[in-house]
């Protein structure tokens, strides 16, 4: 039987929580969001294209809702397979409908929201996220991973001691996943993931 309507099952929810758009920053501002619900997926990552399932290397960053590394459910989804935000949520999950993805698909398509977008106000954010690329950067990341794997370690450890630093500087860790994306370790298993 063809489906029409929304049955409720939450399937939409435990994959992977929606990309940010341009539209979705009044979510944060207002509070609705919260930005330690949030990690950047950096350009240059190997992930799930939706559109097809299949692996594709990010051309440009993404920013998701998450529930950290425990896995993509969407921290927003209520044990009664209900979104907690429904009447407020991002442009992506408003668009979505798994008996029609017509709709989806063209949102997905548009822009993105990116940490530059939600930082533009912050010159030391941006100076952190930038430092951050240049010693970690995800093209770098790979090519070790591939080339280096004795290094990985080396890796690991500036990663933890960076993360650190800058969490001991902000008060907390809570920002990192967005500042800075997934840690170096978490890379590391999807990398090995996507060669098997």
């Amino acid at each position: 039987m063809e489906r029409s309507g929304c049955e409720k099952c939450g399937a939409c929810c435990t994959q992977a929580g929606p990309t940010l758009r341009p539209a979705d920053k009044g979510l944060l501002d207002e509070g609705i969001i919260a930005p330690a619900s949030l990690v950047t997926l950096r350009k240059g990552e190997v992930a799930v294209d939706p559109s097809t399932g299949g692996l594709v290397t990010l051309e440009q960053e993404l920013v998701k809702v998450w529930s950290g590394p425990r896995g993509w459910n969407c921290p927003y989804l209520g044990r009664d397979n209900m979104c907690t935000i429904y009447r407020h949520r991002p442009v992506e999950c408003a668009s979505f409908r798994c008996w029609d993805t017509e709709e989806a698909m063209e949102v997905m398509r548009g822009q993105k929201l990116s940490r530059r977008d939600l930082f533009a106000g912050s010159p030391k954010a941006l100076e952190l996220m930038d430092k951050y690329e240049e010693r970690l950067s995800v093209p770098a990341l790979y090519s070790l991973f591939a080339k280096r794997p004795r290094d990985i370690s080396e890796v690991i450890r500036l990663d933890d001691e960076f993360r650190s630093k800058v969490a001991a500087l902000v008060g907390g860790a809570d920002l990192l996943p967005l500042l800075f994306g997934r840690p170096v370790t978490l890379l590391l298993k999807d990398y090995r993931a996507a060669l098997d």
